[in-house]
């Protein structure tokens, strides 16, 4: 699979000249094509993505309202959505690169390209510099026709938002976008309902007591709100918040004989942890049952992984088995070492057993 950072490739640098130079005619295409492609292949992405943007800086306009108004211009819509925009990220970049010294004209370029690229890492640096103006205007977004201008309410204050740069003043205090949340946590799109979830989330490191507390708040019977606070609540639930685990309806479990068994005790890397769990319960009640890989590490400690498993119901002295494949496989965010592991399984963040195995690399 190609990388995906070679979607700024000089094909496709060509073809944003091409854009702005039928709104411009003044452009200096190949000037902004050379500048834009120069040693792109020793580039990842948002090294590329900022090559551009100061491409832009040296092609466009001094004046940076007339430059903003180019690229706002020259970004026509394209089929398949904001998914596909991600071409039009330079765009983004240029305003949060060069825009703050005109606060009010860059955040109406915000609004206006969020539609065809996410402008969620581009308004972060507005916040960081106005954060009660920038905020206010957000608070706008959230009630405008368009899911992807709302969307970037919740989206771009998200205290923890991954490629983002981090937030400290929203980190430390929810309350700060929380009539932006209490907005859009009913809105009509998934899309932004699910940007909600994320953004309550981001707070239950820090504010885990305000998210079970909110997210308790909103639980009701409707589905697409259930789905949204379970999704806001799952790091608590991984580690066993007694107060979001009460929200779902997960009180401590009541259970007899338990048995976790391995198909081996010894795992290949590149093959799977087949594990089994038996047990019986001694009353009607709905377990959540997840498990956790204690991964070994370089300095021979081990570390927790946890993974979610599944819901079941369960009636008074039921009996319940049930197996998972677990792959130990080469992924990007884990380093393996060989050596003594263990899975760890747990029923409504209870733990109820421990077995060990061995990693073979």
């Amino acid at each position: 699979m190609e990388p995906f950072k070679n979607i700024f490739n000089k094909a496709s640098i060509k073809n944003l000249a091409n854009d702005i130079n039928a709104v411009y005619p003044d452009f200096d295409k190949s000037t902004f094509v050379r500048l834009s492609s120069k040693s792109l292949n020793d580039l990842e992405l948002k090294d590329r993505v900022r090559q551009i943007s100061a491409s832009l800086k040296e092609t466009l306009p001094d004046d940076y309202e007339a430059a903003l108004s180019v690229i706002t211009n020259c970004v026509q819509e394209i089929e398949g959505g904001v998914s596909e925009g991600f071409i039009y990220w330079p765009y983004l970049q240029f305003i949060e690169d060069y825009g703050l010294d005109y606060f009010e004209a860059s955040l109406d370029g915000l609004e206006s390209l969020t539609p065809f690229f996410s402008a969620e890492f581009a308004i972060r640096p507005y916040i960081k510099a106005e954060r009660k103006k920038t905020l206010k205007r957000m608070l706008k977004w959230a009630k405008n026709p368009n899911e992807h201008v709302r969307r970037l309410a919740s989206e771009g204050s998200r205290p923890r938002l991954p490629w983002g740069i981090a937030l400290p003043e929203l980190i430390a205090d929810p309350t700060h976008t929380s009539k932006i949340l209490e907005i859009l946590k009913d809105d009509s799109s998934e899309y932004v309902r699910r940007s909600v979830s994320n953004h309550m989330n981001d707070f239950s490191k820090e504010h885990p007591e305000f998210v079970s507390r909110r997210c308790g708040q909103w639980w009701n019977a409707n589905p697409e709100m259930q789905k949204l606070v379970k999704h806001a609540l799952r790091n608590l639930l991984k580690q066993g918040d007694k107060k979001a685990l009460k929200i779902l309806g997960f009180g401590p479990p009541k259970f007899s004989a338990v048995k976790i068994s391995l198909e081996s005790n010894i795992v290949k890397f590149g093959s799977s942890l087949n594990f089994t769990l038996e047990i019986s319960g001694d009353k009607s009640q709905s377990w959540m049952i997840d498990y956790a890989i204690h991964h070994q590490k370089a300095n021979g400690k081990m570390s927790p992984k946890v993974f979610k498993w599944c819901v079941k119901e369960v009636k008074k002295n039921e009996s319940l088995t049930i197996s998972k494949k677990h792959k130990i496989k080469p992924i990007t965010t884990r380093k393996y070492y060989p050596g003594e592991h263990a899975i760890e399984i747990f029923i409504n963040g209870k733990s109820i057993g421990t077995h060990s195995f061995e990693l073979l690399m």
